[in-house]
């Protein structure tokens, strides 16, 4: 995740940080996930991409937002 901050590849940092929460929760592993989801969701509003935060806000909210 650091080197995708370094190089400023956002919306990447984004979805590895979704991917990771969410592996995270599927593991029973919930709040430990639900940081990287925040994160994630952080880096989609900043960047405009609704579309992701929106799909990282049913996973927090405790839903399931497939396809990756």
């Amino acid at each position: 995740a650091t080197i995708l901050e370094e190089l400023g590849a956002r919306p990447q940092l984004a979805r590895v940080l979704r991917s990771w929460g969410e592996t995270l929760r599927e593991a029973g592993r919930t709040a430990e996930g639900d940081a990287p989801l925040r994160r994630a969701l952080e880096l989609f509003e900043g960047m405009g991409i609704a579309p992701e935060a929106e799909a990282v806000r049913a996973i927090l909210a405790g839903g399931s937002a497939h396809p990756r």
